[in-house]
């Protein structure tokens, strides 16, 4: 008599069969989902770099990394803010522009939304959606990239900070960072730059407020205070966190310096425009080097 149905072992050696082959996909899978978030993230950085360039096209300086009391000429954003007709955003800069209060016009899309998807950091596993849920505080626009202030410079109480042309990048612009990574958010509280402040921390996409709230700026290596700045830091000891936790108040990430999360390396957009993956194992004396502008200093074989 012929066989119509699966016996019972042959049934459960089938459904062994197909859970292998799933745990063998699965790997697979997520590699792919993986590669496929860090070209959007490069793609993303690559179009921070453009957008850099033809601002300084059309005004003859790089971008700032945050302007605030501008004054004439200036509306107070951060980098971010400034770029934004550059990337194919000009209604939302108009917001910006729109705005009448006399300072701090960034507000105008602070609150109660996400950035434009360029700014959405996809292989950041603190924030997928670029908005941040601050109980007390509010909903705010967060990114997980920032700006070097120290190729960019800025703009405060009308007076520019170390900005300059790309002909004042003497080092090179391949050989200088503007933009990087740092985890949009970070629970480790409190943080060395901050010590009085327990709450979390996290780059507020538009802000730029370069005084006593500067900390949650979209921007690294700037001190509101000069060296005297709670937690300053210089030299070898900004290099930055690769793959640190983020998620509770004894997490292990530092706000002060840029992050990845991924343990591998980090991202960065040169002066150029070119992105670069920078290997885990870069000294800080070479990343330092790779963050000033006009410093000479010699890159080591780790770059």
């Amino acid at each position: 008599m012929r066989r119509c149905a699966f016996t019972l072992i042959e049934l459960l050696v089938v459904i062994a069969i197909i859970a292998i082959l799933i745990g063998l996909l699965l790997p697979a899978v997520q590699k792919v989902r993986e590669a496929a978030a860090r070209t959007q993230s490069m793609n993303n950085m690559k179009q921070f770099g453009l957008a850099a360039h033809n601002y300084v096209d059309a005004n003859k300086q790089l971008p700032p990394a945050f302007v605030e009391y501008g004054g004439a000429g200036w509306k107070d954003g951060s980098w971010i803010v400034h770029i934004l007709p550059y990337v194919e955003q000009d209604n939302l800069k108009r917001v910006v522009d729109n705005n009448t209060a006399t300072a701090d016009q960034f507000y105008a899309i602070t609150y109660n939304q996400s950035p434009p998807k360029i700014f959405i950091n996809p292989t950041d596993p603190a924030n997928s959606n670029g908005a941040y849920n601050d109980s007390g505080w509010g909903i705010y626009s967060v990114t997980g990239y920032i700006a070097n202030y120290l190729a960019a410079g800025g703009v405060f109480n009308a007076q520019k900070l170390n900005m300059r042309s790309i002909e004042q990048v003497s080092d090179g612009t391949s050989n200088t960072i503007l933009y990087t990574e740092r985890l949009t958010v970070c629970r480790a509280n409190p943080q060395p730059h901050r010590p009085d402040y327990s709450g979390d921390y996290y780059n507020i996409a538009p802000y730029a407020n370069a005084g006593s709230w500067y900390q949650w700026m979209p921007v690294f290596n700037y001190w509101h205070a000069g060296t005297s700045s709670p937690g300053y830091i210089t030299g070898a000891a900004t290099k930055p966190q690769f793959n640190p936790t983020w998620s509770t108040t004894t997490s292990q990430c530092d706000y002060r310096l840029a992050s990845a999360p991924r343990s591998s390396g980090i991202m960065v957009c040169l002066g150029d425009g070119s992105i670069r993956m920078v290997s885990s194992g870069v000294s800080g004396n070479t990343w330092w080097a790779a963050l000033t502008p006009a410093g000479g200093e010699v890159f080591g074989n780790d770059w």
